[in-house]
């Protein structure tokens, strides 16, 4: 885990390589299935307020934690923000391209091509 810009949540988000995205989203899984048992369905608009409220999602805020070393929250639908989601880094802000074939910065205004160097793995 490491902290990258996400362009959807304007803001710097715990971003997940793909063994703690897919532990996480196990665990997300798992909550659900909890949650639509006892409760009935997710309404997807509030899931976000669920997520934090609910204890069928405790474990899922509490591995959340230990990964990130803050608290499940998010501005835009992605729970779990994948770095190779979002695209390699710009040369000159470090900010997410968005996509690995992007050739401008929505962040600097930067345009060029770039190396596909992922964010996850620096190569």
């Amino acid at each position: 885990m490491r902290l990258v810009h996400c362009f959807r949540c304007g803001c710097e988000v715990p971003g997940f390589d793909p063994a703690e995205e897919s532990e996480l989203r196990a665990l997300w899984r798992i909550a659900c299935t909890r949650y639509r048992e006892c409760e009935g369905d997710l309404n997807m608009w509030e899931i976000g307020k669920t997520a934090r409220l609910s204890t069928h999602f405790a474990d899922v805020r509490a591995r959340y934690f230990a990964i990130a070393g803050q608290d499940m929250q998010t501005r835009c639908m992605e729970f779990f923000h994948s770095l190779e989601a979002l695209g390699v880094l710009c040369p000159s802000c470090g900010k997410a391209l968005r996509t690995k074939r992007a050739k401008i910065c929505f962040s600097c205004g930067w345009k060029g091509i770039v190396q596909a160097e992922h964010p996850s793995t620096g190569q």
